[in-house]
């Protein structure tokens, strides 16, 4: 039997995940059946299923793919002079919004989809954790080396602010050239631990808070504003 060559494998699975993910944003995830993907792909259904087990499968694996690209993007565009971090900050949402809008919405509609729904929570899984207990674990590390560059950590809310500390003093032993953190929203009244942010969207009131981005029992997070939960 020919030995399959796995670098020639990849880089063609991921030209079908690419493909695929796309198909899905333009159309939709209950719009783009597996015949769309095939004539999208110039593929047969048998030879899709070569590089995945089912077309579950295959959506998976391309937003996963999809996060893990937008992510190195992010990071190509990072800058490298400190005086323009403020730039890169303020044009970022317009830049992502335009050229990402279709495929974040994509990849929330997969996550919080009930039939995948159990990946969704994996994925979230401490992005969403607004109450830490302060024993962190890291899963995966930083992909890039971040040595003598300039590095803002940015963040959807800080509370307790011990996850912020923790990250913030692991990166510090990557020998950035500076490293700033940038929070969308700041509990302070929860806080447990003091760290000096740079940038801060909007100081809060101690309560939970949902929408843009942010989730209630994975709900809500679609919702185009910032509203919170009445006790």
């Amino acid at each position: 039997m020919k030995k399959r060559n796995e670098k020639t494998f990849n880089k063609k699975k991921n030209e079908i995940m690419e493909i695929s993910y796309d198909c899905y944003a333009e159309h939709g995830l209950a719009g783009t059946g597996i015949k769309t993907v095939m004539d999208a792909c110039g593929m047969s259904k048998a030879s899709i299923y070569t590089y995945f087990d089912s077309i579950d499968d295959l959506i998976l694996q391309s937003t996963a793919h999809f996060m893990i690209e937008t992510e190195l993007a992010y990071m190509r565009l990072a800058p490298k002079k400190i005086e323009d971090v403020d730039k890169f900050i303020d044009e970022t949402p317009y830049w992502a919004s335009k050229k990402y809008g279709k495929k974040y919405r994509l990849m929330y509609q997969i996550y919080t989809h009930p039939k995948y729904v159990d990946y969704g929570k994996k994925f979230f899984d401490g992005v969403n954790n607004r109450y830490t207990t302060g024993k962190l674990d890291f899963k995966l590390d930083i992909s890039e080396d971040i040595e003598n560059k300039n590095v803002i950590i940015i963040e959807d809310i800080i509370d307790s602010g011990i996850t912020l500390n923790y990250l913030r003093d692991y990166l510090k032993t990557k020998n950035p050239k500076s490293l700033k953190i940038c929070v969308l929203l700041d509990k302070k009244e929860r806080r447990q631990k003091e760290i000096n942010l740079d940038y801060v969207g909007f100081e809060i009131e101690n309560k939970f808070v949902l929408g843009y981005g942010l989730d209630y029992d994975e709900k809500y997070r679609n919702l185009p504003y910032i509203g919170y939960v009445e006790e």
